[in-house]
């Protein structure tokens, strides 16, 4: 997936062969790419939304990340692509992931040499009262199309808004 614009863009590669996906709208889900994991892409009009839905406790998930004029960093589980001029183009709310009851949690992001690493929380995957599926959601925007805040519940020193700085 590319996502840019004016000779800016960043790019995530997922780690093998994927599947020839459904399309509806705009959306694009692409079954089983790995075991009991779906992968949905959705086109919106400030960025594009990512999940992946699990059917079963799923570890570590690597994407290949990279970025033509841009940086791309990470704090407290959000992503920022900024330009060398420290402008930023792209950034996403930190991660999260929820079951289909009511549990929620923080997904693991880290970037290294070229690659977005997501670790969903062990602790929700592993939970006996887990309702399957799990939905794992990094999201990537265009600041200033749209707003968006998130609370994080015991998180009071985690700033997340979309707004420019």
């Amino acid at each position: 997936m590319r996502y840019g614009k004016d000779g800016k863009h960043i790019e995530l590669t997922w780690p093998g062969t994927l599947p020839k996906p459904a399309l509806l709208g705009d959306t694009a889900t692409y079954a089983e790419v790995l075991s009991r994991v779906d992968l949905e892409m959705r086109a919106q009009v400030n960025g594009y939304a990512q999940r992946a839905d699990a059917a079963e406790s799923l570890g570590k998930t690597e994407f290949k990340l990279a970025a033509e004029g841009l940086i791309v960093t990470e704090k407290d589980g959000a992503l920022t692509a900024k330009d060398d001029d420290g402008k930023v183009w792209f950034q996403s709310p930190p991660a999260q992931m929820w079951d289909s009851g009511t549990k929620s949690a923080e997904v693991g992001v880290k970037i290294t040499d070229g690659t977005l690493e997501l670790t969903p929380d062990h602790d929700l995957m592993a939970a006996a009262d887990t309702t399957f599926p799990v939905t794992i959601d990094p999201d990537m925007v265009t600041p200033g199309k749209t707003g968006w805040t998130k609370v994080l519940s015991g998180k009071a020193d985690t700033e997340c808004s979309s707004s420019p700085r």
